[in-house]
C-alpha cells in the first residue's frame, strides 16, 4: 500500500497483477491449475494479489518447478524471491518470457558481483562460477531463436551503479574492480562463441535501417565490447577495423567508445578521424565529447578540461554541457577520484551554470547526492564542495 497520510492513517493494499508460470526441469512450461479449479488454464496466467498476505496453491504439479515470476513486468514492483544461482541461470537460458529471462540475468550477475566484492574485501582470490557462464550466458548467446537485441540485453552485465545500490558500503573502486573481473571472465569463457557471432554479423548489410538490422548491430557491438575491452589485455586492432568499416553511426560510435578507453595510437587515430569528419555537425560532435568524458583513460579529467576549449564546444548549450559535464559526472571511475579533484571540477561547473541556467546546474548537482554513503574521507571531500 502507499504510506499513511494525515487524512487516512490506514491504507488498503494495492491490487498487484502478478503474471507467472512454472518451468519444469526440461525447460517445458507446466500447466497451471489452481486448487478448486476443474482444469488447467494454460501455462502462464495473471493472479490478482489484493491482500497484504495471500497464498495461491497450484495442484497437479508433477515435478518440482522453477517459478517464473512477474512475467512481462506485469506490475511496477520489486519482487524478491530466494532463487539459487542455478535456478537463475536456468530461467535465463530456458524461460519463454523475455522480461523474466532478462531479470534473471541481472540478478545472477549481481549475485556474482556481490560475492566477488566479498572475496576482494577478505583478501581472497575472486571466484567466478564458470558453470553459470556456460549454462547461462553461453546458452543465451548461441540461442538463434531469440531476438538478437534481447540476446544483447541479457548478455549485458549489471552496471556498477546497480551493484553499488546493493552493496552495504558505497565503495566505488571495489564495485568497478568486481565488474571488471566478471566482465573479463565472461569474455574469456565465451571468447570462441563471441568471435563467431561477431564474425557472422560483421558481414551483414551495414546501412539498413530496419528493426532486424538494429537488433543485429546491438548484438554485434555487444560481442565487440567483450572481445576488445578486457581490463588486462584490451584488443584495439579489431575495434579500429570496426570503426574504419562502419557504415552507420551506431557502429562508428560503439567502436570509438571502445577505442577511447585506453591510451593507444588507435585511440588517437579514431578520435581525430571522427573529429575531422563531423566537426561542423554539433549534434554528432556531442557524441565525440561523450565518449571521451565516459572513458576509463587515466587522463580523462584533463581531457574534459581541454575539451571545454574546443572550437566545436559551446559551454552555454545545455545539450553540449550534458554530453561533456554530465557524462563526466556519471563516470564513477573518475568522478570519485581519491583526491577529490573531480568533485571540485564539477562543483566549479555547477557554479558557472547557475549564473545563467540554474535548472541545468541543479540537475548536475544531483551527482553529489550519494555522498552520505561514501566513506568518511570521500564524503568530507564531496561535502566541502
Amino acid at each position: 500500500s502507499c504510506r499513511p497520510t494525515p487524512e487516512t492513517k490506514s491504507k488498503k493494499p494495492f491490487t498487484i497483477p502478478l503474471s507467472l508460470g512454472l518451468v519444469g526441469r526440461s525447460g517445458r512450461e507446466l500447466p497451471l491449475r489452481l486448487k478448486g479449479e476443474k482444469k488447467a488454464a494454460g501455462t502462464s496466467r495473471t493472479l490478482a494479489v489484493t491482500k497484504f498476505k495471500e497464498s495461491f496453491t497450484f495442484v497437479d504439479v508433477k515435478e518440482e518447478p522453477v517459478p517464473s515470476l512477474l512475467r512481462g513486468f506485469s506490475a511496477p514492483v520489486r519482487l524478491e524471491h530466494n532463487y539459487s544461482d542455478e535456478q537463475l541461470g536456468f530461467l535465463m537460458a530456458c524461460d519463454s518470457d523475455l522480461f523474466t529471462r532478462f531479470d534473471a540475468s541481472q540478478k545472477l550477475g549481481l549475485n556474482q558481483l556481490l560475492r566477488i566484492t566479498e572475496d576482494l574485501k577478505a583478501g581472497r582470490f575472486p571466484f567466478v562460477d564458470q558453470r553459470l557462464i556456460d549454462h547461462g550466458y553461453r546458452s543465451v548467446l548461441i540461442d538463434g531463436s531469440l531476438d538478437m537485441a534481447v540476446r544483447a540485453e541479457i548478455l549485458t552485465l549489471p552496471s556498477p551503479t546497480a551493484l553499488l545500490e546493493e552493496m552495504q558500503d558505497y565503495d566505488v573502486a571495489l564495485a568497478l574492480r568486481a565488474r571488471d573481473i566478471l566482465f573479463d571472465a565472461v569474455a574469456k569463457g565465451l571468447e570462441k562463441e563471441l568471435a563467431s557471432t561477431y564474425s557472422s554479423l560483421a558481414k551483414s548489410e551495414r546501412s539498413r535501417i530496419d528493426g532486424s538490422a538494429f537488433a543485429a548491430r546491438r548484438l554485434k557491438n555487444t560481442c565487440l565490447a567483450y572481445l576488445t575491452l578486457r581490463s588486462e589485455t584490451p584488443e584495439t586492432s579489431l575495434a579500429l577495423r570496426h570503426f574504419e568499416n562502419a557504415g552507420n553511426m551506431t557502429d562508428s560510435i560503439c567502436a570509438l567508445g571502445i577505442l577511447a578507453q585506453n591510451d593507444t595510437p588507435e585511440r588517437l587515430k579514431a578520435l581525430k578521424t571522427f573529429e575531422k569528419r563531423w566537426k561542423n555537425d554539433g549534434l554528432v560532435m556531442n557524441k565525440w565529447f561523450t565518449v571521451q568524458a565516459a572513458s576509463r583513460h587515466n587522463a580523462t579529467r584533463f581531457a574534459v578540461v581541454s575539451l571545454r576549449k574546443h572550437p566545436s564546444y559551446h559551454a552555454d548549450n545545455p545539450n553540449m554541457v550534458r554530453s561533456l559535464e554530465f557524462t563526466f559526472a556519471s563516470n564513477l571511475r573518475h568522478f570519485h577520484a581519491i583526491d577529490g579533484s573531480s568533485y571540485a571540477h564539477v562543483a566549479t561547473e555547477i557554479l558557472r551554470l547557475d549564473a545563467f541556467n540554474p535548472g541545468v546546474a541543479g540537475r548536475l548537482d544531483t551527482f553529489f547526492k550519494k555522498y552520505p554513503r561514501l566513506d568518511d574521507r570521500m564524503a568530507s571531500l564531496a561535502e566541502i564542495q
